[in-house]
């Protein structure tokens, strides 16, 4: 009798099967742009998170005492480029929620039941605001 294939089809995105940070549900609103216009009119900032020749030409040399402890590859990473498209398409997606937006949610709830004036977010059904 020969042994059961367990043969799989592995995702080249995820080799090693790593589970899916995001799933959907209550907590991922899809929205589209909040900020309307042209994506291409945001400029990037491109700036050495650490660096160490600066330092160096200020007589402060460290990069050698991080080298030492095997921090190489961390600050490569931080130096790495970035993904410029992700970083976009979040700020235009983007929306802070302050206590502005929190007064109106309440007017809202008031205008839709006028029995709640008065009552705290929690006994309107909202999630309670902490701060922006």
């Amino acid at each position: 009798m020969a042994p059961a294939s367990t043969s799989s089809v592995q995702n080249p995105l995820n080799p090693l099967g790593l589970p899916h940070i995001v799933t959907l549900g209550k907590s991922l609103l899809l929205t589209g742009n909040v900020m309307q216009f042209n994506e291409t009119l945001l400029k990037l900032c491109y700036d050495k998170m650490v660096d160490f020749e600066s330092l160096k030409a200020n007589d402060f040399d460290v990069e050698q005492l991080f080298l030492n402890q095997g921090w190489k590859r961390y600050f490569e990473m931080l130096n790495d480029p970035i993904f410029t498209k992700l970083i976009k398409e979040f700020w235009m997606k983007s929306k802070v929620y302050d206590e502005l937006d929190a007064k109106m949610e309440e007017e809202q709830a008031v205008k839709k039941n006028p029995s709640l004036q008065g009552k705290t977010r929690e006994h309107m059904g909202l999630k309670e605001f902490k701060g922006t």
